[in-house]
């Protein structure tokens, strides 16, 4: 007789349900794509797309946190998702999402490896907990620097019009550190390096270099 799957059930909540079953895997992530940004911004977050980035510590348990989730209910096929993780570094995933009265959506939740292992536990160690409905612990989210230096890395033309939204809207981004994280992957004559450049001087955030520290005044010797 064959054993059935017991399913685990899902809160039809998209972002909550995602990060219950990476923390039930111990998986670390981070949330970003237009979401974190709506955060940072206190933005209403739920019409807003969600990329997922998985600091997933093996293959294996990347394929345990999809079956995970075709076992809860979501409508995928973890062996053909594991392919797409491995041949893309993403996949699109249609999480269940709760209507009104009995109305039952998906919402498109991307989950997407990391390209840049140098900078992972810095982008981790920065994350920040923000409040999220059925979520007591919150959920994990970039900083904006962290955001834009992900944007960086893609670099498709969305990112970088996402990039210019965010220097057009937050003067007191720490562009400092976005370039010196960028200067660990890419050299200062890399188009991504000298397209953040320019796009820093045309919003007016050139990064100042820090000021000398004054010599210490010359004590005059007693005689």
């Amino acid at each position: 007789m064959t054993k059935k799957r017991k399913k685990k059930s899902l809160l039809e909540n998209p972002v909550a349900d995602i990060a219950n079953a990476l923390d039930a895997l111990e998986i670390p992530y981070v949330l970003t794509g237009s979401f974190a940004f709506a955060a940072h911004k206190r933005m209403p977050l739920g019409t807003k797309d969600v990329d997922v980035v998985v600091y997933s510590p093996s293959r294996v348990r990347l394929a345990e946190l999809l079956n995970r989730l075709r076992d809860a209910g979501v409508p995928l096929d973890p062996a053909e998702a594991l392919r797409s993780l491995d041949r893309d570094k993403l996949v699109a995933v249609s999480m269940p999402l709760a209507g009104r009265g009995n109305e039952r959506f998906t919402f498109p939740v991307e989950l997407v490896l990391p390209k840049v292992p140098a900078l992972d536990r810095a982008i981790l160690d920065r994350a920040m907990d923000i409040p999220y409905p059925d979520r007591p612990q919150g959920v994990k989210v970039v900083t904006l620097e962290d955001y834009v230096l992900f944007k960086l890395v893609f670099f498709r033309e969305r990112d970088r019009n996402g990039i210019d939204e965010v220097l057009r809207t937050t003067p007191d981004l720490d562009v400092g550190y976005v370039a010196i994280s960028l200067g660990l992957v890419y050299p200062p004559e890399s188009e991504r390096s000298q397209w953040f450049a320019e796009a820093c001087r045309r919003h007016g955030l050139v990064k100042k270099p820090p000021r000398p520290e004054s010599p210490a005044p010359l004590r005059r010797r007693s005689k």
